[in-house]
Parts: C-alpha cells; sequence; structure tokens
C-alpha cells in the first residue's frame, strides 16, 4: 500500500480505535482500486463483498426509484467506509455505491473479513461502532427534516458534509466540493430553491458560493441556523 494511503487510514477516527492487530490485518488483506467516474463499487440487490473505504474522490450512495430519476442520499469522501451493515446482517446492498469523480477506494474481500471475524469474535465490536458512528447523524437529520425549515436542513447537511460524520465539534476544511444540484437531489427540492437559500446565506455572510464548491465563512452562526 501507498504510503499516503497508509498515513490517510491511520489518521481515520474509526481506525485509531482498533487493536493493532485490526489495524493491520487490514493493511495486509486490502487492494487499493481506481474508479473512473460513472464505475460502480456496488448496486443496490447485490450480494455483499466486503467492505471499502474511500480514499480519493467522491462515491454517490443512493438508488433509483420506480421513475428512473435518481434519488441521491449521501456522497462520501476520505474517509468514509462502506460495506458493515451488509456484513453484520449478510443481506444484499440497499443502495448503488457509484463513482462521482476518479476515485481510489481500498476494498477488504467478505471471505478475508469472514476468516478474521471468526478469529476474533471480539473485533465484531469495532464493525457495530462505525455503523453506530453513521447512525447517529442520520438519526439526528431525521429529526431534521420532521420539524426543521428547508434552510435549516440545508445548514446541517452543509455541516455534516463538512465535517465526515466525525465529531461535531471537529471540522476538516472550510470548504466543501458539493453543487446546487446534489444538495436539491439530497435534500429533495429544486435547484432554484437551493440556489435562492445559498444566496441567504451568502447576504448573511455565512458562505460564499464557489464554482461547485461552498466556502464556510462563519461556522458558528451556520451552527446556529442548523439548530431545530
Amino acid at each position: 500500500m501507498h504510503i499516503k494511503y497508509r498515513d490517510l487510514i491511520e489518521q481515520d477516527l474509526w481506525f485509531q480505535q482498533l487493536p493493532n492487530y485490526f489495524q493491520q490485518f487490514i493493511f495486509k488483506n486490502s487492494r487499493i482500486i481506481t474508479l473512473k467516474t460513472g464505475n460502480r463499487i456496488f448496486y443496490k440487490g447485490e450480494k455483499f463483498n466486503g467492505m471499502y473505504a474511500v480514499l480519493a474522490g467522491r462515491i454517490n450512495l443512493g438508488y433509483t426509484d420506480q421513475d428512473g430519476h435518481e434519488m441521491l442520499m449521501m456522497v462520501a469522501e476520505p474517509l468514509f467506509w462502506l460495506g458493515e451493515i451488509p456484513l453484520i446482517d449478510q443481506k444484499k446492498h440497499t443502495l448503488d455505491a457509484i463513482a462521482a469523480t476518479q476515485s481510489q477506494v481500498l476494498h477488504i474481500n467478505d471471505q478475508a473479513l469472514q476468516t478474521f471475524l471468526t478469529a476474533y469474535p471480539e473485533c465484531w465490536y469495532y464493525i457495530c461502532l462505525l455503523m453506530a458512528q453513521k447512525i447517529r447523524p442520520l438519526l439526528k437529520g431525521l429529526e431534521h427534516h420532521k420539524y426543521s425549515s428547508l434552510k435549516q436542513r440545508l445548514a446541517w447537511h452543509i455541516l455534516m458534509i463538512s465535517q465526515r460524520y466525525k465529531d461535531e465539534n471537529h471540522i476538516n476544511d472550510d470548504r466543501i466540493n458539493f453543487s446546487q444540484e446534489k444538495l436539491a437531489l439530497v435534500l429533495p427540492t429544486s435547484r432554484q430553491t437551493i440556489n435562492g437559500l445559498l444566496k441567504e446565506l451568502e447576504q448573511e455572510k455565512i458562505i460564499s458560493i464557489e464554482f461547485k464548491s461552498i466556502k464556510i465563512n462563519d461556522l458558528n452562526k451556520l451552527k446556529a441556523i442548523s439548530k431545530i
């Protein structure tokens, strides 16, 4: 494994909580896959074939409804792990995972994982911990969708993208590479509505709208707006 990817993985919050022998297993039993834009990692309904971690680029997670409309649930960026839910319940994938840009992902195959977890059953705890770290912000998101305004939900999504699902008091960057079209799909609403709300936030000097990206100028105000 290239040293830059190893260093990236070692910075991951979940990875840092693993015992050393689990970390070494991941390094020794994984491979790097390069994806072009539009390449799939897996489709909804496919069998589980291992866990993945996004190392570079962006992966769209969503599905296509009965009318053929793309429904984007979220965008996975470094360092986001995929596949722990079907690993736990051994059921099929519930979403499509498709490269939004040229991307690199780490892949640990199913057989290697099952063999390791059979030998070290105590490590199931860490797989469940990974799932819990994702479910917590998703539950907060459901609360926002039920009780908050669209502007509050937009602010919350911008924060979630920025924070990479890590500690809510830590922000990795002040700029997110996320277009208005993608935000409209995630919320979901029209691009025109999202554009209007983003301009409101820009006029309030909370964000700056850039080409296919948003710069956060006032994190505290954005957090205040996002709260119910």
